[in-house]
């Protein structure tokens, strides 16, 4: 801490050192705790170490043996471990989506290994279909002119610097939403369902517990005082409205949805 002070720019307050306050002794109590004198140790003992034990507590729950081996076997389906899995299918490993059938039950394991390594063996053909080919006939079926023939290759080194691009950003941490998307464009998301199942899974894994204390904070900020005998109905409609804001839902499907909840408002709608 000291190094880090010395080497930042930024003018940090000296620490003060407070005065002992002595306490007398109270009847058969035998002995009393040093009080800490210097400030950077006191600092240390409340602040630094509880935010430690805090930060490790935190680590060692959430990354619990069993959440291990999902994330593990969730790593299965990036694009690395399918290229590498589509030229050695022996590296599968014998164990796996063991974990992750077990903690979801609408998985079977037999079909989703069988599936994923009939997806990796075809994956550079699938990936294929999304790319239009530079050349969709031979030279020799076409009489193309010099500057028709210029124009053509210009524009197929161009297809073929984005096509590069493309695979390039593919290769990064989204590769999860890319192997999700590229079942649903080529629409083998009904051939491989078990392991369309397992991606679509994997991507919508909450990385953090964030999402539902934030709904908490709603539930606070809707529940006022003046709302304290709201009926449960109402107050999860509300915060479900405070929650999801930022979707777009039309009015108009709303005014249609609640005035077929009664007859008088359809008779009104229609009038």
């Amino acid at each position: 801490a000291q190094a880090f002070i010395d080497k930042s720019d930024y003018e940090f307050e000296v620490l003060r050192t407070t005065r002992i306050k002595k306490v007398p002794r109270k009847h058969d109590e035998r002995c009393t705790d040093e009080r800490i004198q210097d400030p950077i140790q006191l600092f240390k003992i409340n602040t630094v170490l509880p935010a430690l034990d805090h930060v490790n507590n935190e680590m060692n729950k959430r990354f619990n043996p069993d959440h291990i081996g999902i994330l593990k076997e969730i790593s299965l389906f990036s694009l690395k471990r399918i290229e590498e899995i589509m030229k050695m299918p022996n590296l599968l490993p014998i164990d796996s989506f063991v974990k992750l059938c077990n903690t979801y039950k609408i998985l079977d394991i037999n079909r989703l290994r069988t599936e994923y390594l009939q997806f990796t063996s075809r994956f550079s053909e699938i990936k294929k279909t999304l790319i239009l080919p530079t050349k969709l006939h031979t030279e020799t079926e076409l009489n193309i002119s010099d500057d028709e023939e210029l124009l053509f290759s210009d524009s197929s080194s161009s297809m073929e610097d984005n096509d590069n691009k493309t695979l390039k950003e593919n290769k990064n941490s989204k590769s999860l939403i890319y192997i999700f998307n590229l079942l649903h464009s080529t629409g083998l998301d009904s051939v491989f369902s078990h392991l369309h199942s397992a991606i679509k899974i994997a991507v919508t894994l909450p990385v953090s517990s964030s999402s539902n204390e934030r709904s908490f904070s709603k539930m606070k900020l809707v529940k006022t005082r003046l709302r304290s005998s709201t009926s449960e109905d109402r107050l999860e409609g509300l915060v479900k409205i405070s929650c999801e804001s930022d979707i777009m839902i039309g009015k108009d499907l709303v005014i249609d949805i609640f005035a077929h909840k009664s007859s008088v408002l359809i008779k009104s709608l229609i009038l």
